[in-house]
């Protein structure tokens, strides 16, 4: 038997790109079937014959033409049976013939891949799944009411990497050519965020929604609506950094937090939602934080950032939720100072008439007291890095925005020069060197 070529990502991929950040693009074949034990490799040709069958069925009916065209030639004119485990995800069906007419054929398909415990069956099944929905346009709508994805990727923390990339391929299929808006697909996404689960399967999906967020504009309202931004938020507010400084040393058991969302619930009632399991609705953000594990945290704020640039409901929705008290105290940090200068410029900058002052006043306050406080009263001082970056920030919020030069003269900002020089004669127990600290710092005040 030929060797399995799994699944083919000839749709997408990601790139980076400085203007346009990340984006949808064509991607080169990847074989997504691990070569971890070769002796599992392949399946017995009956059950490949079954898949094979199943997929036949669903696409000409239980009482339907049977008849189909069994092989096709390839440019290389070596000819192979069409339903082989050889047959990638790009080949061209033709488009008349295979329009799914058997619902069942597909829940059975959807069923052996749940149940099933051979990694290979499950990449074969994935295979020939994504094999249908892309025979025909509208395949993967008309199998939407399955939810066969959404059930799909609530398991996707109990796949190998590999399969959970066949999973994220197949949405972005739909999304990319099927031109469809996946909400039940999202919110499940959004859902598995909130798990205990491994960090590196939060960077795939948060890569992903930043990712989505670049591909069309549409999506920020969307992943608004099934709770992203808000996930974000909550996972900032439960951060073990904000319960003070005398408790950053707490044990593990502080990062077994639940969801202090109320309105999360909200956003699965008012979609038809396949969650039901109390596990999943109760076990909240989980073991592996995503602002607290160093491997997403950028991505974190890349994603907010993403969701909240140029789009107001998202601002507003961002205000509501306490957003600015919440990611202040954050100034403190190396790690995530750009991120919370991003948010914040962005908020203030697109903000043209300057409806909301008190964020570039309480920018403003933090330079001048060299303090920040937190919603529970914590207080974190800002070293001379966290005030040069963020004095940088802010002569360039004043740069592009005329109203906040209005706003930064009611806030009394000029006199920042004078309380920065006081600050200088106030830091004599400080552990940096002073001269060199202070010229610096003067320098970004200039």
């Amino acid at each position: 038997m030929p060797q399995n070529q799994g699944i083919q990502s000839i749709y997408l991929k990601p790139h980076v790109d400085n203007d346009q950040g990340h984006a949808f693009d064509e991607a080169p074949a990847m074989d997504f079937i691990g070569k971890e034990d070769p002796s599992t490799e392949h399946l017995s040709p009956t059950l490949t014959r079954l898949l094979d069958i199943l997929v036949n069925l669903a696409q000409t009916g239980p009482a339907g033409n049977r008849t189909s065209k069994n092989s096709h030639t390839k440019a290389s004119g070596h000819s192979i049976s069409q339903t082989s485990t050889t047959d990638r995800l790009g080949d061209k069906w033709e488009q008349g013939n295979n329009k799914v007419k058997d619902l069942e054929a597909v829940q059975m398909l959807q069923d052996i891949f749940l149940k099933a415990e051979s990694r290979v069956l499950q990449a074969e099944v994935l295979n020939r799944m994504f094999k249908i929905f892309s025979s025909h346009i509208e395949n993967y709508k008309l199998c939407q009411q399955l939810r066969t994805v959404p059930l799909l990727i609530l398991n996707m923390a109990g796949f190998p990497s590999a399969l959970q990339d066949i999973i994220l391929k197949i949405l972005e299929y739909a999304v990319t050519v099927v031109n469809c808006v996946p909400e039940q697909e999202l919110l499940s996404l959004c859902c598995l965020l909130q798990q205990p689960i491994a960090s590196e399967l939060k960077l795939t999906i948060l890569s992903f929604f930043v990712k989505l967020l670049s591909f069309d504009q549409q999506y920020k309202k969307v992943l608004r609506e099934v709770g992203v931004l808000e996930v974000l938020l909550d996972d900032l507010k439960q951060h073990k950094f904000l319960l003070g400084p005398d408790e950053h040393g707490g044990g593990a058991s502080q990062l077994e937090r639940k969801s202090s969302s109320s309105s999360f619930q909200k956003h699965l009632d008012n979609k038809d939602v396949i969650i039901t399991s109390p596990k999943l609705m109760e076990s909240g953000l989980g073991k592996f934080p995503i602002f607290e594990v160093e491997s997403t945290v950028a991505i974190g704020w890349d994603c907010m950032v993403s969701l909240v640039k140029k789009a107001e409901a998202n601002q507003a929705a961002f205000r509501s939720a306490n957003g600015l008290t919440t990611v202040l105290p954050f100034l403190v940090s190396n790690v995530h100072r750009p991120g919370v200068l991003r948010i914040l410029s962005c908020l203030i900058t697109e903000d043209a008439m300057q409806g909301h002052p008190e964020e570039l006043g309480s920018l403003v306050e933090v330079l001048k007291s060299g303090m920040v406080t937190s919603d529970s009263g914590h207080q974190y001082k800002l070293q001379s890095d966290a005030k040069c970056d963020t004095i940088g920030t802010l002569w360039r919020i004043l740069g592009v925005n005329n109203a906040a030069q209005r706003v930064f003269g009611e806030a009394t900002g000029f006199s920042l020069l004078l309380t920065t020089l006081y600050s200088f004669q106030g830091d004599g127990h400080s552990e940096e060197p002073s001269l060199l600290v202070y010229i610096r710092v003067f320098t970004y005040l200039l």
